[in-house]
């Protein structure tokens, strides 16, 4: 059975593979010698690079603005480790990468589900060098894939690659964007497995709330390994992965699960729909808990408007129009729908810090006014983030 990478290597790991960006960086790091050039990297045992092949490029960044720099590292397993190999990615480093991170457009991913597009751009830049890798590397049984921030979601893309090769694959992603819709995450956890699939957040990391719906976080069904952060609010601070080693500190995968803060279930979502709509519900205004909860009632309020009305796709509409028009449909289609999406509005006015208005008409443009000012703050304050690792 092939062991997974204890945290505290993955988040290392996840750290230093933005040294590859320039390639001056690169070829100081590897004049160092190969002993070096590892534990500069973060491989401080059973992996080693190849200063002269491990490093690979990736091209970033919108329709026009475009450019090409060092993307990740591919590293061979030493040791106990000699039939594993590990592929690294790093996240955002230059502007042009905040493109493909904030482009919100979908595309087909390796195994045919839908992904956003600006992400899947950027894996098909560096795919050869990854498909190439595989075709003279006879031998490997397990690859591990590691990532942060754009690096999490290009890893997680890598993984569904890696997984229709049907090579065994663990993933561990730091501040992870929503990479997919539910059909890829759905099919990725079954592939990969949901015990190979080691997703670290901080509650208060606004990127893994980004981008909106119907996007959805590997493994389904599970919470992953959400970190504690001191302060309350959404923080772009949280996204850092100086931050996310020092949370991890010395603790186990079973450590991190064990520690991990509560965060409201399911079946938790109509109760706090009807708390935070009441003028005593307890919604803090730009709490972190807040806007998970309210990203959590908004997909079970989802959920029943499927088994009501069905979630028919709409062509030629904008993410955010579908959205509207399927909470808008669903709330005409039955009272008690009508219900929660009154509740989830006032929810979310209160967490944005407005007075919400009780009996309030749900119109579409009253749903998409109040939607597109939500998710206009989660997505400037995960931009700034984003922005900041540059």
């Amino acid at each position: 059975m092939v062991a997974e990478l204890t945290p505290q290597m993955a988040a290392a790991i996840a750290k230093n593979v933005y040294s590859v960006k320039n390639e001056e960086d690169w070829t100081r790091l590897k004049n160092r010698g190969s002993a070096e050039l590892d534990k500069s990297m973060g491989l401080t045992g059973g992996f080693t690079l190849n200063p002269d092949s491990s490093r690979f490029s990736g091209t970033s960044g919108g329709n026009i603005l475009r450019a090409t720099s060092g993307f990740g590292h591919i590293a061979a397993g030493v040791g106990s480790r000699s039939n594993e190999a590990l592929i690294a990615i790093r996240g955002t480093a230059s502007p042009y990468d905040g493109l493909t991170d904030l482009m919100q457009s979908v595309a087909r991913s390796p195994s045919g589900y839908t992904v956003h597009a600006g992400f899947k751009r950027t894996f098909d830049s560096f795919k050869p060098t990854i498909a190439e890798f595989l075709s003279r590397s006879s031998g490997i049984s397990t690859i591990h894939v590691v990532g942060h921030s754009l690096g999490g979601a290009l890893a997680t893309i890598t993984a569904d690659f890696l997984a229709e090769q049907r090579m065994a694959t663990k993933l561990y992603t730091f501040g992870c964007p929503r990479t997919g819709f539910e059909g890829f995450s759905r099919q990725l956890t079954q592939k990969v497995g949901v015990n190979n699939i080691f997703r670290v957040y901080h509650s208060s990391d606004p990127v893994p709330m980004v981008p909106i719906f119907p996007f959805l976080h590997a493994p389904v069904n599970s919470e992953g390994f959400m970190l504690p952060w001191d302060g309350m609010n959404v923080s772009i601070n949280a996204h850092f992965m100086d931050n996310y080693i020092q949370s991890i500190g010395a603790a186990s995968w079973d450590g991190l699960l064990r520690s991990a803060p509560e965060k409201g279930k399911w079946e938790q979502a109509e109760a706090w729909l009807q708390q935070a709509a009441n003028s005593g519900g307890k919604v803090k205004m730009y709490s972190a808990k807040a806007m998970w909860m309210i990203m959590k009632c908004m997909d079970w309020i989802l959920g029943l408007i499927g088994k009501t009305i069905g979630l028919v796709a709409l062509v030629g509409v904008t993410i955010m129009d579908r959205l509207v028009q399927v909470l808008y449909q669903g709330a005409l289609a039955s009272v008690s729908i009508a219900g929660h999406v009154a509740n989830l509005i006032a929810a979310i006015m209160r967490f944005l810090g407005r007075t919400a208005v009780t009996g309030a008409r749900l119109t579409v443009d009253f749903i998409a006014w109040v939607l597109n000012m939500l998710f206009n703050f989660v997505s400037s304050v995960a931009q700034s983030a984003v922005q900041r690792l540059m």
